[in-house]
């Protein structure tokens, strides 16, 4: 079997969604290939942590702009396939926008294609307003790539359905082939005992500086926070994630008795362990949040937006689940929850659920699936 070339763009040493993604797909193909698996990844981001890996520089501003392409990799693609194409049998890449200036180059290699599409981009970009968007007003650039790489792919990847669905309703039907991958853990883990008195705290976590964060934040404070306060008016809300801005602080200044902003824990299973319902309320953006795994780990019940409820299909019908998308719901689900609290709920369960869907072992099945399709198993 010939080598496969995995390009992993997000720094794998970080716990944001894209890095904690791109690092389990990374494992997976690792532990079913092992040494035959180069990674391609930002020089800045190798600690040296695995082996095999290929740096890639960042550009300069004159080289980004005079390159013609919206990232660092096809540069360095081109010049290592260059010397080592015939080494190479399947190229896999996260994201649409880092594949499809890539795709006709890695075809003329002989090299089959996976992508990875970690969410429909050009929702996700347009809903960050970043600059490969202007800020917001076009996704003329971002379509682009992603549609060439969705139609010229020998594999589709989705992490959930809905991304799917969006991908043909918007850029028609691909003759590749298209596979459900989800995410999973980065490896084998040991869930801690869920504990069966628990305190009286909601807990939402992310990365408090993010657009789609801040957006589920604010919609929480502007339009939920008293039923919040009616409905359990003992209860605290916990908020904690990297680098919060000062909108999060003024929150726990208004209302010091019941929030509690937590900065940068070192070790967020801590801060999930002290709560009793895992709150998930962004409110924009594609793709799979992680964030819910962060509740679903720990054994708590989920009070999540429809928007975050994306690939947690699974957990539709559980009555530690609960999805909302107006007061109504968000009343109704809140109180379900309640209730379930009350009866002593076992979080054993929520966690064995959470194991059969979200496993690394899982996880590599899946990834064993996927690669069979374009001929690697």
């Amino acid at each position: 079997m010939k080598r496969i070339l995995y390009i992993a763009p997000h720094d794998l040493n970080k716990r944001t969604g894209g890095s904690l993604a791109t690092l389990a797909y990374l494992n997976a193909l690792l532990s079913l290939y092992g040494d035959i698996v180069d990674i391609m990844m930002p020089e800045e981001a190798n600690n040296n942590t695995f082996h095999n890996v290929i740096p890639v520089k960042a550009r300069s501003h004159v080289k980004a702009l005079l390159s013609g392409s919206l990232h660092r990799y096809r540069a360095a693609v081109r010049e290592h396939l260059a010397e080592h194409a015939g080494d190479y049998g399947v190229c896999v890449i996260n994201g649409g926008l880092y594949a499809g200036d890539m795709m006709d180059m890695l075809h003329g290699y002989g090299l089959k294609i996976m992508v990875i599409h970690h969410n429909f981009e050009r929702e996700y970009a347009l809903d960050n307003k970043g600059l490969l968007t202007l800020f917001g007003r076009t996704s003329y650039f971002i379509v682009k790539n992603e549609m060439r790489a969705y139609s010229r792919a020998d594999v589709n990847c989705f992490l959930t359905q809905e991304d799917m669905v969006l991908f043909k309703t918007h850029y028609g039907e691909s003759a590749a082939r298209s596979y459900l991958l989800g995410v999973f853990e980065p490896q084998d883990v040991e869930l801690p005992r869920s504990e069966s008195h628990r305190k009286k705290n909601i807990a939402i976590t992310g990365s408090m500086n993010s657009v789609q964060t801040m957006c589920g934040i604010s919609d929480i404070h502007n339009n939920y926070y008293d039923i919040i306060r009616d409905l359990c008016p003992e209860w605290n809300l916990i908020i904690a994630g990297r680098s919060p801005r000062s909108e999060v602080y003024e929150l726990q200044s208004e209302n010091p008795l019941h929030i509690q902003v937590i900065p940068n824990p070192p070790v967020m299973d801590d801060v999930v362990r002290n709560a009793s319902i895992f709150l998930c309320p962004t409110n924009v953006g594609g793709g799979l949040k992680l964030r819910l795994m962060d509740g679903l780990r720990m054994g708590l019940p989920i009070l999540v937006h429809k928007v975050s409820a994306r690939g947690y299909e699974a957990f539709a019908n559980k009555p530690y689940f609960k999805v909302y998308h107006d007061r109504e719901s968000f009343k109704k689900g809140l109180s379900d929850i309640l209730v379930y609290c009350s009866e002593n709920h076992d979080g054993a369960l929520i966690q064995d659920d959470y194991l059969m869907n979200f496993s690394f072992g899982a996880g590599c099945r899946k990834m064993s699936e996927a690669m069979a399709i374009i001929g690697e198993d």
